[in-house]
């Protein structure tokens, strides 16, 4: 056994060497303002309350981005919707229903591209401009890195969070917001 003072230098060189380790190891960061909210996915109430609470409440301009799904299911009769379905289909329009029911607010529009030009031009963001709130849905993380990385589309999502807007992300939504994924290389 080591006598105390000796046991006190490896203690105090252990302390240290976590410090150092815990220091320099890369970090996250989240925005300077605004918020992110990250799910797991299969939103409960409580976490999709809380977004649109943060958003505005019943007058929360919502925007919702359904961009890494390939098809999702909503409603009462799991009605089926492909994002790239042209915008005429009625499924559509009972999807939007079904968010404003969903989300407590007739402030909502879905907006969808996996065209880079389009993700980059003023048509597609405009409703961005105006939004208190986005959601992104759950689905494959790597469509909204394809789509909106590096766009305008991007820019008007760090615009929200500046001026204290909420971004909600399920599943690959949350998984696009991390910094190491979404990070330009250096």
């Amino acid at each position: 056994m080591l006598p105390v003072k000796s046991r006190l230098i490896a203690a105090a060189a252990c302390v240290t060497l976590v410090g150092i380790v815990a220091f320099s190891a890369q970090r996250s960061i989240g925005p300077a303002k605004g918020i992110l909210i990250l799910d797991g996915g299969g939103t409960t109430a409580i976490v999709r309350d809380r977004f649109v609470e943060l958003a505005g409440g019943a007058k929360a301009r919502i925007v919702v981005l359904p961009t890494g799904v390939s098809a999702l299911r909503f409603g009462e009769k799991n009605t089926i919707l492909d994002p790239d379905w042209p915008r005429d289909r009625p499924e559509w329009s009972a999807y939007e229903a079904y968010l404003k029911q969903w989300l407590g607010t007739e402030n909502v529009t879905v907006i969808h591209t996996r065209d880079r030009k389009v993700a980059d031009s003023e048509d597609f963001v405009r409703p961005l401009r105006t939004a208190t709130g986005v959601f992104l849905s759950a689905g494959n993380a790597g469509r909204y890195a394809q789509a909106f990385l590096d766009t305008r589309t991007q820019k008007e999502l760090e615009a929200l969070l500046a001026r204290g807007g909420v971004i909600f992300g399920s599943s690959a939504g949350a998984i696009i917001q991390g910094s190491y994924t979404s990070a330009r290389p250096s």
